[in-house]
């Protein structure tokens, strides 16, 4: 008999520390809003919270709301939940978690997803220091400025709306704005970069403004394929364009590179200064034939008024 309580005794704490164990071993949620965590008002959105095969129970957590703010019961035991807003509300901005249960407990609360909503407030000015033209590879200051008085100010960038920078605002008493001024960097050429920046009150961070317009930056100094037999002239502005080695590379005022023959450009030349000598030849003609009819003009006059005084003085 204490042989059979020993071994039922150890059975028993080998099952115990097996399912605690394996309750330690839950993987931890992973919390999504598809398509982006930062949406529009009234744009429909799905937090998704990712946990394990075999949960029988998610739970949605809101910071500052109840405890769960929403549960959902699967019908057969999955790994994933969607949580489905139709229509976003200033409400549903926030902090989001959450959590699963599967017959050996409840897992690890997920990592905190911010939902942002925008479209409340009038919207900030974005504007590049010095210009939205940055060398590729350099870095650039980005700078949004509101005449609203917005505590902090958010940066995103197109097709990244997941991530985002915030600032708080700086006031200034020069123009009586609020700004904030993000760095960026580096810019390449890999990819577009198109900035927004959103302004919002720390009473509701979540809650952000009317995006501004949005903001391009472009990268210099980007090389086109060529040849190696082909020489590669730089202008002025970091740009490279393949050229003929056959044909040379002449630069006109406006900083631009026109590809001619140089032959091409000599008898050309040669045509325009001979056009224009023979235009100032036609001038001095044509001004030296208005000057000899004006002298046979007046010597006419001169004729016919001395023709006169004859015949006046002859009938005396």
């Amino acid at each position: 008999m204490t042989i059979a309580f020993t071994a039922l005794l150890c059975l028993g704490l080998n099952l115990g520390l097996g399912t605690a164990v394996q309750a330690e071993t839950l993987r931890k949620p992973i919390l999504r809003a598809e398509p982006v965590s930062v949406v529009t008002w009234r744009m429909q959105v799905i937090i998704s919270c990712e946990g394990t095969t075999g949960a029988q129970k998610y739970h949605l957590y809101k910071e500052g709301g109840p405890d769960p703010w929403r549960t959902q019961t699967p019908l057969y035991p999955g790994d994933k939940a969607e949580f489905f807003i139709p229509s976003t509300e200033q409400h549903h901005a926030g902090q989001y978690r959450c959590y699963y249960h599967t017959p050996t407990g409840w897992s690890e609360r997920s990592d905190i997803l911010e939902l942002m909503v925008t479209g409340f407030y009038s919207k900030p000015s974005l504007s590049a220091i010095p210009n939205p033209v940055v060398t590729s590879g350099g870095n650039v200051t980005l700078q949004c400025t509101s005449g609203q008085g917005y505590d902090g100010f958010a940066l995103t960038k197109e097709n990244q709306q997941t991530l985002s920078w915030t600032l708080d605002s700086q006031y200034i008493y020069s123009n009586g704005q609020f700004r904030a001024l993000f760095s960026v960097d580096p810019v390449t050429l890999s990819q577009k970069w198109i900035f927004r920046c959103y302004g919002y009150h720390l009473s509701n961070p979540q809650v952000w403004s009317k995006p501004s317009e949005p903001l391009e930056l472009l990268a210099s100094g980007a090389y086109e394929t060529t040849s190696p037999s082909k020489n590669i002239p730089e202008d002025k502005s970091g740009a490279y364009k393949a050229t003929n080695p056959s044909k040379d590379i002449s630069e006109d005022k406006t900083g631009s590179y026109d590809t001619t023959s140089p032959s091409k450009n000599t008898s050309e030349d040669k045509m325009a200064s001979q056009a224009q000598d023979h235009t100032v030849e036609n001038l001095i003609r044509m001004g030296m034939a208005g000057l000899i009819l004006v002298v046979l003009g007046i010597l006419l006059c001169e004729a016919q008024h001395s023709q006169r005084r004859t015949q006046r003085a002859t009938r005396r």
